[in-house]
C-alpha cells in the first residue's frame, strides 16, 4: 500500500493518489484496475488475490475516492483518465499494459483508451455503457445535489440494492455487508462530484472507432443499472471487441464472482 504524488499535467495540478499492488512487479503480465462509483481499490482485494497468482495487479483510489486526495475542484471523465496516465508514468510503466474498469471505472477506461490507445495492451470493460442519455444525466445531477445536501446515507440503500439486484441472499450476505461498509465511508461531496463527471459523459461513435484495441466487454446477468443489452451495445461500438454475460452477478462481477471473473480475465489477457 503506497501513495504517489502525481505531477501537474495540462491544466491539472499535482494530486496524491493511493494505490495497492498484488503479485510480482517483475511479471510480464501487468494489469491496472479502475474502480466503480462509490468504490476504491479495496473493491478488488479478493479479485486481485485470485488474479495475482501469475499477474502483477495494480488498483488505485481515484481522486475524491478512498484514501486518495480529495480536491474541491470539479473534474471531468477525461481528467480521471489523465490521472491514470500520470499514475502509470509515476510508476515507471511506459510499455502497454492491460487495463480493466468496473462500471464508472469502465467509462473512465474508455476515455483513457480513446486518448492513449498506445498505452493499452488489452482492455476489459465490466458493466460499462457507451452513453449517458439526457434522462440519466438529469437524474445523476439531481442525485448529486441531494447527496451533497443530505449526505451519503441518502444514496446508500438504493445504490447497494440495485448493484446487488437478485443476489441479496445467504450466499452473498457477507459480500454485501463488506461492500456496504466500504460504500458508507465515501465523502458525500466527493461522491457527488463523481456523479457530476459521469453526468457529462459525451462521446461519439467516431470516438469509439479510435479504440482498435483487443477488448472484452462483460455485464452481470442481473445488472439493472447498465443491463446486458447496454453492455452488448457498447461492445458493438468498439472494433476488435467481444461481449460476454457473467452469470449469477449483478453490477459488480469482480466483487460478486471474484474467482470466476479472475479466470475470465486471465483467459482473455494471456
Amino acid at each position: 500500500m503506497s501513495y504517489l504524488t502525481l505531477p501537474t499535467y495540462l491544466d491539472q495540478p499535482e494530486i496524491i493518489l493511493f494505490y495497492q499492488t498484488w503479485g510480482s512487479k517483475d511479471s510480464s503480465n501487468k494489469i491496472v484496475i479502475v474502480h466503480e462509483l462509490g468504490g476504491s481499490s479495496e473493491s478488488f482485494v479478493n479479485f486481485a488475490k485470485h488474479l495475482s497468482i501469475d499477474h502483477f495487479v495494480i488498483a488505485f483510489d481515484q481522486r475524491c475516492a478512498g484514501r486518495s486526495e480529495k480536491p474541491i475542484r470539479s473534474f471531468s471523465l477525461f481528467d480521471l483518465s489523465n490521472d491514470l496516465l500520470r499514475l502509470l508514468d509515476a510508476l515507471g510503466i511506459q510499455e502497454p499494459i492491460n487495463v480493466m474498469g468496473l462500471a464508472m471505472g469502465a467509462v473512465v477506461s474508455v476515455h483513457f483508451a480513446i486518448s492513449y490507445p498506445q498505452r493499452i495492451k488489452k482492455l476489459i470493460l465490466c458493466d460499462g455503457t457507451s452513453t449517458v442519455d439526457k434522462i440519466s444525466s438529469d437524474y445523476l445531477l439531481k442525485r448529486a445535489q441531494k447527496v451533497s445536501k443530505e449526505g451519503i446515507r441518502n444514496a446508500m440503500q438504493s445504490t447497494l440494492i440495485n448493484s446487488f439486484k437478485g443476489l441479496i441472499d445467504a450466499d452473498f450476505s457477507n459480500v454485501f455487508m463488506d461492500y456496504a461498509d466500504l460504500f458508507y465511508s465515501n465523502s458525500s461531496q466527493c461522491y457527488a462530484m463523481h456523479m457530476e463527471a459521469l453526468a457529462n459523459f459525451n462521446l461519439s461513435d467516431e470516438d469509439f472507432l479510435k479504440m482498435n484495441i483487443p477488448t472484452l466487454v462483460t455485464t452481470g446477468e442481473n445488472d439493472v443499472i447498465w443491463p446486458p443489452d447496454v453492455g452488448e451495445q457498447l461492445s458493438k461500438k468498439i472494433p476488435n471487441s467481444k461481449f460476454e454475460i457473467i452469470r449469477n452477478a449483478a453490477h459488480f462481477p469482480p466483487i460478486q464472482q471474484s474467482e470466476i471473473y479472475a479466470f475470465k480475465v486471465k483467459k482473455f489477457i494471456n
